[in-house]
């Protein structure tokens, strides 16, 4: 029996525009496929066009990002947002240098500055996350700390702890003044009260 020939299907949804190509035998499964990788649902307004000039793709199972860009394709700075495509212009008026564009896996920069840049954010977002930890820890190491959340790409810097008497786990965050607002559950306030008395009691 033949096998089928893997064909390239250009799946496009028609509010914003998003696009991808896809690898598949039937067009209907690149349809499927493709509503995934853009997180729509099979029956959301979008088209599926072949593309015979990516076929010769399929084996990598993916078009390389230069030749998209010469076909007109547009994708987004993961750092300044600005549009990345042949004929775009930044700011000052320079025109994209396909030669310098980065790509790591799904992210795109302008360029090494970009990316620099962005990494350079993302480390010191990581910085206050682990600020965040220590505090907690320096400041209750009497808790017993379940979680840590804050790293990139959370947005929030939380942790989750338990207590003795707690039968659920109490979170702690800033508020909006930058203040610690640590919150347990209605059914273990009592213990946290009678918890927090016994510990100023043993720090008086």
């Amino acid at each position: 029996m033949s096998t089928s020939k893997i064909k390239a299907f250009q799946v496009q949804e028609h509010c914003e525009g998003a696009a991808c190509i896809v690898f598949h035998q039937h067009a209907a499964a690149a349809r499927r496929i493709g509503a995934g990788e853009l997180n729509l649902t099979f029956e959301d307004d979008m088209s599926v066009t072949r593309c015979p000039e990516y076929d010769q793709y399929a084996e990598q199972g993916n078009v390389p990002y230069q030749v998209l860009l010469a076909d007109g394709w547009c994708f987004t700075c993961y750092h300044c947002g600005n549009p990345i495509k042949a004929e775009a212009e930044d700011d000052e008026g320079n025109a994209t240098n396909i030669e310098a564009v980065i790509c790591i896996g799904e992210a795109f920069y302008c360029n090494a500055a970009c990316h620099s840049h962005k990494q350079a954010d993302i480390a010191q977002h990581n910085a206050k996350a682990e600020a965040f930890k220590q505090q907690l820890l320096s400041l209750r190491p009497d808790l017993t700390f379940t979680a840590f959340n804050g790293a990139y790409p959370q947005l929030y810097c939380t942790a989750t702890f338990t207590f003795e008497g707690a039968q659920y786990s109490g979170s702690v965050a800033y508020d909006k003044a930058g203040e610690l607002d640590w919150r347990v559950s209605n059914t273990d306030l009592p213990a946290w009260q009678t918890y927090q008395a016994q510990r100023q009691g043993e720090a008086a």
